[in-house]
């Protein structure tokens, strides 16, 4: 991919509150300007997940996208350069690029407890499912069907781009915090009951 490739730039937001958009606001501006110095040009949209959830909020900030790759930040903290260009270098072999955030073993452990289940169920290939940043080629992304309103849609996008036979590849990245993807409410067992018996691969109809 040439290393000029515009960027569509999704901040997720957890509110639409002064602080929360203050803080989307720094990691957007973080962000763009990380690319502008590798001179991508990019496009910020900056989106809440209350109250529709984190799948509408993805869609409503990637549907229109025409860059080439679409960057996902969910974080509480800017970006440095030592969280973009891992993901930025590994797009070149990968449809998707999940940050694994370094931390000490215990995290490490949990992570892999928690990851268990969707890896025997669903063959999720990500460690740190809770992971802030991510990158993406536009046509994959735009393939996956979201409906998970919480933080399940992380699973959720890992587990169909493997079912796709799309590419997904891992880096660690420095520690980030993430927001509060279950903003719009506690929908876990919605989410997770409704991608394992109605999974959706295809657009509703009009």
């Amino acid at each position: 991919m040439p290393t000029s490739s515009e960027v569509r730039v999704v901040v997720l937001i957890a509110r639409e509150t002064e602080t929360d958009r203050a803080d989307g606001e720094a990691v957007a501006q973080s962000l763009t300007t990380l690319l502008s110095e590798r001179r991508r040009p990019s496009e910020v949209r900056i989106e809440p997940i209350a109250p529709d959830g984190v799948a509408a909020a993805l869609t409503r900030a990637t549907q229109d996208a025409e860059q080439p790759i679409i960057l996902i930040a969910a974080s509480r903290q800017p970006w440095t350069a030592a969280h973009l260009d891992p993901l930025l270098q590994v797009l070149d072999l990968a449809d998707h690029v999940v940050g694994h955030r370094r931390a000490g073993w215990f995290v490490e452990l949990k992570r892999m407890l928690a990851r268990w289940p969707w890896r025997f169920l669903m063959a999720v290939p990500a460690f740190d499912l809770n992971s802030p940043a991510s990158i993406h080629r536009r046509d994959p992304w735009k393939g996956l069907i979201l409906q998970s309103r919480g933080r399940f849609a992380q699973v959720e996008w890992l587990a169909k781009a493997t079912f796709q036979t799309q590419i997904v590849s891992t880096v660690p990245i420095p520690p980030l915090d993430s927001i509060d993807l279950d903003a719009a409410g506690p929908h876990g067992v919605a989410d997770r009951w409704a991608v394992l018996t109605q999974p959706r691969f295809q657009p509703n109809p009009a």
